[in-house]
């Protein structure tokens, strides 16, 4: 019998602790939650929905967000949110222009 060892949180101390489970029972273990993108009415968007329309990982707009970066964002109790505008403008504003050459004037 084969035992996979995950975390589990002890219903005693509240805490995550290592626990040995067998191959069945890892397996029936739900995945997790993926978190949803938001786009509210008022062109506000969560992080998820951000980091979407930027092509980048939620992780880095958090990084970007504790240096002070932008894009801006606001906080509504502890959620973060972009505005659709700020969002499209620092996507723009990241566009390379590339390296091709100036068309020829004939």
């Amino acid at each position: 019998m084969k035992l996979k060892r995950i975390w589990a949180k002890d219903p005693k101390t509240n805490r995550n602790k290592p626990k040995w489970v067998t191959k069945e029972e890892f397996e029936k273990r739900k995945p997790p939650v993926k978190r949803q993108s938001i786009h509210t009415s008022n062109d506000e968007l969560n992080e998820v929905a951000a980091a979407n329309i930027l092509k980048l990982e939620v992780q880095t707009l958090r990084n970007r967000r504790s240096k002070g970066e932008p894009p801006e964002y606001f906080k509504r109790g502890n959620r973060v949110f972009y505005e659709l505008s700020s969002i499209l403008e620092f996507r723009d504003s990241r566009v390379k222009s590339g390296n091709r050459l100036p068309k020829k004037i004939t």
